[in-house]
């Protein structure tokens, strides 16, 4: 975590915009991790995130491990979505793991810092659609 701490600083010292990506709601990840993660991502100086659910391709060592453990409930391409929960978690619905997407991108994009910067970048549209979708 240090690390990506450093290399969002060194980026933004190079005057790089940064951008980050996480994924959450592996089968093996706790409620505490989810909050965790996101809180991380709302305290990083990034300009944008982007927030995810872990998706078990097809080939992939996570969809072995979900194929092994019985935890698929979509197995082939099309049914298989960034945005849609297909792996089970014994600690969550997939409500639960949608509204902890939806919570991750409202807590990013809501915050003061990242507003301020939109508004100051002219980027109200995208911060109201991201309102929007979020409720």
């Amino acid at each position: 975590l240090e690390q990506i701490i450093r290399s969002v600083n060194w980026a933004k010292d190079a005057g790089i915009k940064t951008w980050g990506f996480f994924i959450l709601g592996f089968p093996w990840e706790s409620k505490e991790e989810i909050e965790t993660t996101i809180r991380f991502a709302s305290e990083l100086e990034l300009d944008y995130a982007e927030f995810f659910l872990a998706s078990a391709f097809p080939g992939s060592y996570l969809y072995e491990y979900a194929l092994e453990n019985n935890l698929l409930t979509a197995k082939s391409w099309p049914q298989i979505s960034y945005g849609y929960p297909h792996i089970a978690n014994p600690d969550f619905t997939p409500e639960e793991l949608m509204a902890y997407l939806i919570k991750a991108y409202r807590d990013f994009y809501t915050s003061a810092r990242v507003v301020s910067k939109l508004e100051a970048s002219g980027q109200t549209e995208m911060m109201a659609e991201i309102i929007r979708q979020t409720g």
